[in-house]
């Protein structure tokens, strides 16, 4: 469960936004009197949205230009939240669209392609406020009074501008600004620039427009994340020790000097005070704890995982989303109360056919199906498991790649099957059984993250079923990596189905397709890419029987 690194985004926006503004607007007039500091007073208003484009015509030493850049940043100033949007030009003349933000503590970036924010909370405190806009307004000297307008529901005080208001050497200006009749901040603002060396360097000559617009003035809008951002989980704490403290979208990621028993204490008080209720909890082979808890309340689930790493332990809690909007259809029926919220049903129930050593599963017996097909590096690996549970009592048989394995486990203990035959069985065999839910358990995380949606109910075997759809694409953000850096892979799209039995909440059944990064463990870099299918059925509810051949 390697922690990822994201370079400080404080640094990143400091490089991006010196190569964007402007060395000739900065600073400009900033003695004047009508205007002389063009953006202020907006940190007094509750909300708005400022709007600029910058349009440019010249020839310059480097070639003609001819452009458009476009910025708009919404703020919440009393809420200590802001985002701005920038379409724009890199140093080599390529479009670069950047949105980037702050809410708090936590800053978010969103570059060029990227399919979801970068969220942390850095260190190093980055400032998203009008002053990002500020050094590309010239402030005003002077302005001659026009009729007063009403803009964007303000009332406004309007004057007309000339060279004089800006009153520089080399440029000359016309225009339009609008200041707001009370508090006498700026509304609106048109200017054309026409100048050589001012504007555009040594041998320049050209046109620059600036139009300037704010809307939505204190109009009660809450605080809204761009469609790919998310906000990030700062409600659970990081331990009191927590080392490398890493949070992101619906994740939370540190190490721990304190033990897995003092951090599972630490976190059982914390959740249970705050009314959640622990579901499950897994010990796998590798020492890794895994817990789940659920909020009634909000239809929250979070996965708390423990790993041992060396005298630490590596901490990861992923906060999934609330439960999905119900389908309005009437034959949508009322679920279960095991089955109220679809993230938890989904992450819990193949755990509840499964049971474990100390809780058996939801049914007597039962027959599992499982076929998946897995990216790899070297293309796809395919695994099939055909088994039998009966109580603890489990046989199976688990093809991977053309390798078969069949074992069985009963009353206690373990045999290997071979050539029709049982004999003692082997570590491995009981091993291969603990291990191979362990994709599964990935795949349905992603899954819950991808807002579950309930569909008509339906029915197997006789058994009233909850009908649950899933379709990453139309959540527009995208998946927790619910692998937690421990397999070598994490998923970034998915969509299918899941049926669910209403009294018990255990699996029916599962078609699932995705779409997944293939990773070396503990490496944040794919080195593959591919399509994978993962379908399990449950059937003979009741009805299956372990024995020895």
């Amino acid at each position: 469960m390697k922690l990822k690194h994201i370079l400080p985004l404080a640094l990143i926006l400091l490089l991006t936004l010196a190569c964007l503004i402007n060395p000739g607007a900065t600073g400009a007039g900033t003695q004047g009197n009508l205007l002389p500091q063009p953006l202020a007073g907006l940190d007094k208003l509750t909300h708005y949205t400022a709007s600029l484009t910058v349009s440019t015509q010249a020839k310059t030493a480097a070639g003609s230009v001819d452009r458009t850049e476009q910025y708009s940043l919404s703020a919440w100033p009393s809420q200590s939240a802001a985002f701005e949007q920038i379409n724009s030009f890199d140093d080599a003349n390529q479009p670069l669209k950047m949105t980037f933000g702050k809410v708090g503590q936590a800053d978010y970036l969103l570059w060029n392609g990227d399919t979801g924010c970068r969220a942390s909370l850095d260190s190093q405190a980055i400032q998203v406020d009008a002053t990002n806009l500020s050094p590309f307004l010239y402030a005003l000297k002077s302005g001659t009074p026009a009729p007063d307008e009403t803009v964007a529901g303000l009332p406004t005080h309007a004057y007309t501008l000339d060279s004089a208001s800006i009153g520089i050497k080399g440029l000359q200006a016309s225009g339009e600004v609008w200041l707001a009749a009370s508090g006498g901040f700026l509304v609106k603002y048109h200017l054309v620039l026409t100048g050589g060396q001012a504007l555009f360097g040594p041998d320049g000559q050209g046109t620059r427009t600036l139009d300037y617009a704010l809307t939505a003035v204190n109009d009660g809008s809450p605080v809204a994340y761009p469609a790919d951002c998310q906000p990030i989980s700062t409600d659970i704490p990081a331990m009191s020790d927590a080392q490398a403290v890493q949070r992101l979208s619906q994740d939370l990621q540190f190490t721990s000097a304190s033990s897995l028993a003092q951090l599972q204490a630490y976190y059982k008080d914390y959740f249970t005070g705050q009314g959640w209720v622990a579901v499950t909890n897994y010990s796998l082979p590798s020492g890794e704890q895994d817990i789940l808890y659920s909020q009634a309340s909000t239809g929250r689930t979070a996965m708390l995982a423990l790993q041992p790493q060396g005298t630490l332990t590596a901490v990861e809690i992923l906060d999934f989303a609330g439960s999905a909007a119900q389908s309005s259809s009437s034959t949508v029926q009322t679920p279960a109360s095991t089955n109220q919220n679809p993230t938890l049903v989904i992450t819990t129930s193949l755990s509840k056919v499964l049971g474990n050593p100390k809780t058996p599963g939801v049914f007597s017996s039962c027959s599992l199906k499982m076929s998946e097909n897995m990216p790899s590096a070297s293309g796809t690996d395919s695994t099939s498991l055909q088994a039998e549970l009966q109580g603890a009592n489990y046989h199976y048989v688990m093809t991977t790649n053309g390798a078969k394995t069949e074992a069985i486990h009963l009353n206690g203990s373990d045999y290997s099957v071979v050539n029709g035959k049982a004999q003692p069985g082997s570590v491995m065999d009981t091993l291969n059984w603990s291990m191979w839910p362990m994709d599964a358990v990935v795949i349905f995380g992603a899954a819950a993250g991808a807002s579950p949606t309930a569909q008509p109910a339906s029915t197997w075997e006789g058994r009233p079923v909850d009908v649950y759809s899933v379709d990453s694409t139309k959540t527009g953000a995208p998946l927790p990596d619910t692998s937690m850096g421990l397999l070598p892979f994490s998923v970034t799209s998915i969509n299918g189905t899941f049926w669910i039995d209403h009294a018990t909440g255990g699996l029916i059944k599962a078609d699932l397709q995705f779409e997944a990064d293939v990773k070396n463990p503990g490496q944040a870099t794919p080195i593959a890419h591919g399509q994978g299918l993962l379908q399990i059925t449950v059937s003979q509810i009741g009805q299956a029987s372990v024995s020895l051949p």
